[in-house]
């Protein structure tokens, strides 16, 4: 569910194992959900539905500050959303990650496939210019599909790649 990648771990040899989603046992440790017999293919991971996935997204972005700091990220984070999750998610992630001394700065995009744009990739890029995010800046994807995929693209490609978070609901 909660997945970081930072620019440090893309250089030299890359060993696609190294990079796998990982999810965010009730201890707090990572624990990699890679599938043993395919260790160059992530698997997706997702909770089962209803009450369980409900509550492990709520106790996810109610640990995001202090998650995010383990993972050493510091400094802005651009939380990268829609206003359908935006109603939902954007204020408790705020929060949170104001909580442990993180400046958010939310970037909200319209819904729908149809935006998945370079006018909606290029809010982003104006929003961290705006906001003079740096090498060590974030973004935080707060939503999947296009929202993912857009704040993972503006992430990868920002100042030659800058730390990204997936926070899929």
């Amino acid at each position: 569910w909660l997945l970081i990648k930072h620019r440090d771990e893309w250089s030299g040899d890359l060993d696609i194992t190294e990079f796998a989603p990982r999810s965010v046992k009730s201890d707090g440790d990572f624990e990699d959900i890679l599938a043993e017999d395919t260790p160059a293919v992530w698997q997706s991971h997702r909770p089962a539905k209803g009450g369980e996935a409900g509550e492990m997204l709520a106790e996810i972005i109610e640990r995001a500050g202090q998650l995010m700091q383990q993972a050493g990220l510091l400094g802005k984070v651009a939380i990268v959303t829609n206003p359908t999750v935006a109603q939902l998610y954007l204020d408790p992630i705020h929060g949170a990650l104001s909580q442990a001394g993180f400046e958010t700065t939310p970037v909200l995009l319209p819904d729908g496939e149809e935006h998945k744009t370079l006018k909606s990739l290029s809010t982003i890029y104006d929003r961290l210019v705006a906001e003079r995010f740096e090498r060590k800046s974030c973004v935080l994807a707060l939503g999947g599909g296009v929202i993912g995929d857009l704040a993972g693209f503006a992430a990868a490609t920002y100042l030659r790649g800058i730390p990204y978070v997936q926070v899929p609901t």
